[in-house]
């Protein structure tokens, strides 16, 4: 091995003596080169290969490169090319080519390969790169598309390109990339042979209809077309060459063809319907000029009014619109109806004439949403819609059927809710807390969605109402939306946006609040215990500390147990200045720590430093012997290291 290592290096000694003598290195810098060169050379020359050595010597050699060019800009010096800057590039390219070769499998050291080449503008070697590495990764669709862009748009080469592309479909023969592709390149190798006639003078009269050979004509775009949809007849697949042809104008014919196939074959597709709507929104199929009235010829300075385009535009829009009617009856799915939908929405979002364009829009969501069409996307879309036209009367019947069609999402029912919230605060009879004052309780029943909740008053609250029998209702909706999220993530953010709303109205509300955090507590700890924290803290904002501590103990001793719930009482203990305060602060953490403490030493350190500023600090060698016992493995190990730190005063 070493005989071919140092055979490598005495190669390397004519480019490195030019550099030298010609000051672009100095020597220490030649030395250094030598003896890193030397080391990469004996790793790949191990009888195990590894790629990292390949990359790094590669990586090395490349920025000796760029240092080379960046010494050569500083002097000036521009000499001596060949012996200096090809020697070493060529060798890059040696050290590539032996990688590749022996990680064959590893796409990005191909590509890094071939930018390699562009930087020091290998073009001949590139194609052979390609060929090379298709050989080997065959199956990928990118990678013929990449190799074939880059013949025809870098190396010029439309004859590789097209190569290159079918030889593509040889092995992927149900790749649409590949077939697009192939069609695109054969209409821009024609846009590119015209516009070269037109440079060079060359009139289109002198080659007549006879004489044109099929090349110019498209032919080959034409028979890629139709190897295409005979591998995969696809309506949506028909479409996208459709898009690709009516950006060529010459291709005018082609365009038809491919329209009529699409109409003849896929006439009860809704892709068909939908590409024969929104071409007529383009104007392509509307032939009919607008004229201002009988005696009038419009001129072009009238044509470039609004009036004229506002209706070029509505007659195109009815066009569109009653072609999509058409499909409707035709096939009448829900995705032609969202189909039509997507149309309007975006002219929506593109045209100016918004009052044409809304009053259809909402005709046909409401259309679709009758037969059960709409997406819950397009029903956010119709909420969004009526909020910012602030039609309010019709909001809740759209968010009626949002939530019966999507029961599952809890957006819908935050909406409805928040719409009822907003419609008691405009209307004053409808109120959300109703008080019944009448001598007959009304009976609870949640069986029945359609039931209204109600609850009276404790006992214990008694002394704050003016009247013997005192009822307060939930919404309805908040029963329905539980009802079907069930005690789920999703239903959590009903109860949070309830709770919410209910602590901010204020007193009158203190008692709906009451009644649905008890509710809460008898649902599953997914909602339970995250409304155990905001139960505890609303009880002492409302009803005092002694309250607050009196609900903390019932709920610290309850599972499921919750380590926000003491964290939460605990801080609200150290906000006040009570006699008690040290004794319930330890209950607190005396908790967290049975709960929590095995495998949480975070826990033991804030009791250890509460006990030392606030406590006592006898307390806590028998706090260390606890957490010792509770704590194992690395948390024992991450305990006893933060504690001495503690004790040293080097951690707060």
């Amino acid at each position: 091995m070493a005989e071919f290592v140092e055979l490598r290096l005495e190669e390397m000694l004519g480019e490195l003596e030019q550099t030298e003598r010609v000051g672009l290195f100095s020597t220490e810098e030649v030395r250094s080169i030598i003896k890193r060169r030397r080391d990469f050379e004996y790793k790949i020359q191990r009888f195990k290969k590894r790629k990292e050595d390949y990359l790094k010597y590669i990586q090395y050699e490349i920025s000796i490169y760029k240092l080379l060019k960046l010494r050569r800009k500083k002097t000036g010096y521009s000499f001596k090319k060949e012996e200096i800057d090809h020697a070493i590039s060529n060798r890059i390219g040696t050290l590539f080519r032996f990688c590749v070769f022996r990680f064959q499998d590893d796409i990005k050291l191909w590509l890094s390969y071939v930018d390699f080449c562009k930087q020091v503008n290998w073009t001949n070697r590139i194609s052979k790169i390609f060929v090379k590495m298709l050989a080997v990764h065959n199956d990928k669709p990118y990678l013929w598309l990449m190799a074939a862009k880059w013949e025809f748009e870098e190396n010029v080469s439309a004859e590789n390109a097209r190569a290159i592309l079918l030889r593509g479909l040889q092995f992927l023969p149900q790749s649409k990339e590949l077939y697009l592709e192939s069609f695109r390149l054969e209409l821009l190798f024609v846009d590119r042979l015209k516009k070269r006639k037109q440079v060079l003078g060359v009139e289109s009269k002198e080659l007549n209809e006879e004489t044109e050979d099929d090349v110019l004509k498209g032919k080959l775009a034409q028979f890629i077309y139709s190897a295409a949809i005979e591998k995969i007849p696809e309506s949506r697949f028909i479409v996208q060459f459709l898009g690709i042809v009516k950006t060529f104008t010459f291709a005018k014919w082609l365009e038809d063809i491919i329209m009529n196939d699409l109409i003849t074959n896929h006439s009860t597709d809704e892709h068909t319907w939908d590409t024969l709507a929104r071409r007529e929104i383009e104007g392509r199929n509307y032939q009919a000029e607008i004229v201002a009235g009988e005696d009038s010829k419009v001129t072009v300075e009238e044509e470039n009014t609004s009036q004229i385009k506002l209706a070029k535009f509505s007659v195109r829009f009815q066009n569109c619109c009653d072609t999509y009617e058409k499909g409707t009856e035709v096939i009448g799915t829900p995705l032609m109806y969202q189909l039509y939908l997507g149309t309007l929405l975006e002219l929506r979002n593109q045209s100016k004439h918004l009052n044409i364009v809304i009053p259809r829009l909402f005709e046909v969501l409401e259309v679709a949403n009758d037969k059960g069409y709409l997406t819950e996307s397009l029903y956010e879309t119709w909420i969004c819609l009526t909020k910012d036209l602030k039609k309010w009367n019709t909001l809740d019947h759209i968010l009626a059927s949002a939530t019966k069609n999507f029961p599952k999402s809890a957006k819908f029912w935050l909406e409805r809710l928040q719409s009822e919230f907003d419609v008691n605060l405009l209307d004053s009879s409808n109120a959300l807390f109703m008080i019944d004052t009448g001598s007959e309780p009304m009976q609870e029943d949640r069986s029945v969605v359609d039931t209204t909740v109600k609850y009276s008053e404790d006992s214990e609250d008694s002394e704050d109402s003016d009247t013997d029998e005192v009822t307060y209702e939930l919404p309805k909706v908040f029963w329905e939306a539980v009802k079907a999220l069930g005690d789920t993530k999703e239903s959590l953010q009903i109860w949070q946006f309830l709770s919410r709303h209910l602590i901010e109205k204020g007193k009158e509300a203190r008692k709906a609040v009451q009644k649905l955090f008890d509710e809460s507590l008898k649902r599953k700890p997914v909602i339970s215990k995250v409304l155990n924290v905001t139960y505890l803290e609303w009880t002492f904002k409302v009803k005092g500390l002694l309250k607050a501590r009196e609900l903390y103990r019932k709920l610290a001793i309850q599972p499921p147990f919750s380590l926000e719930l003491h964290e939460k009482m605990i801080l609200l203990e150290n906000k006040t200045a009570d006699k008690d305060m040290i004794v319930n602060v330890r209950y607190g953490y005396d908790c967290a720590c049975d709960q929590f403490g095995k495998g949480n030493p975070n826990i033991w350190m804030s009791y250890v430093r509460f006990e030392r500023v606030s406590g006592d600090p006898m307390k806590i060698p028998a706090i260390y012997k606890r957490a010792q016992q509770a704590l194992e493995g690395d948390v024992a190990t991450h305990f006893q290291n933060e504690f001495v730190l503690l004790s040293t005063g080097s951690c707060k």
